[in-house]
């Protein structure tokens, strides 16, 4: 496993390449884990003009979970998806797909409803959120 003084050069290289953002960058690294896989850039510009640039290792995918089916007090918690999970969701998200099919886990995200289909017992059924890590802004769901 590499070092993290690695994996930093190596975040920034790639940044400093495919971005002349290297100011957000720097704060990127402060605040967010790093993760070794590549990140895709998306840029969007409104009516007014103004351009926003969202890193895709900013969005987080979660699923609702209800830990002990037993339990007296109902409490649901938000599971995140693991990083390659997040990164198939995000990609189908970003590509306006309806499913995207978790082959591993045996599991069909519905993006138009946001919820998670369970393909062996069709009644379960969990809503999903996407949140911005960066502003943090969590979807009401």
């Amino acid at each position: 496993m590499p070092s993290i003084a690695v994996e930093i050069i190596a975040y920034i290289h790639y940044y400093f390449i495919m971005s002349s953002q290297l100011c957000r960058l720097i704060a990127c690294i402060k605040t967010q884990p790093f993760s070794s896989e590549k990140t895709e850039v998306h840029v969007k510009k409104d009516s007014n003009g103004t351009t926003t640039t969202i890193l895709s290792t900013h969005i987080q995918w979660y699923w609702k979970s209800r830990r002990d089916p037993w339990a007296s007090i109902d409490v649901n918690e938000w599971e995140p998806y693991s990083d390659d999970q997040n990164r198939i969701i995000e990609k189908a998200f970003r590509n306006n797909a309806e499913y995207v099919n978790l082959k591993e886990s045996d599991y069909i995200i519905d993006l138009k409803r946001l919820i998670q289909m369970n393909a062996r017992d069709s009644t379960k059924q969990p809503p999903i959120k996407r949140v911005n890590l960066e502003d943090q802004s969590h979807p009401t769901n």
